[in-house]
């Protein structure tokens, strides 16, 4: 699947987890590049594969994110789903 430029801006942003994540309250980048997501890390960057224009597959990780409660046409949060758990990180400035 493939979803143009302005699909994929509207997930962009920096988003926070909570204190229950791998990396507890990490802030992670999704960047939108060379009409691709990608989830920028400390230390690494992967594409995030898209499965729907909101549900993406992390093949490092073998794990899906979901982008949710869109605001302005904008996510406001995102889901890593990982192992049976949902961990949740909110959209910061």
């Amino acid at each position: 699947m493939k979803l143009d430029g302005k699909a994929l801006a509207t997930l962009a942003g920096h988003y926070k987890f909570g204190g229950d994540f791998f990396v507890p309250n990490g802030l992670y980048e999704v960047e939108s590049a060379k009409g691709e997501l990608w989830l920028r890390y400390p230390g690494s960057d992967t594409v995030l594969t898209p499965q729907s224009p909101t549900d993406f597959f992390v093949r490092a990780f073998w794990s899906n994110v979901v982008f949710a409660d869109f605001k302005d046409g904008v996510a406001t949060h995102l889901i890593w789903k990982f192992g049976g758990s949902d961990y949740v990180a909110q959209r910061v400035p």
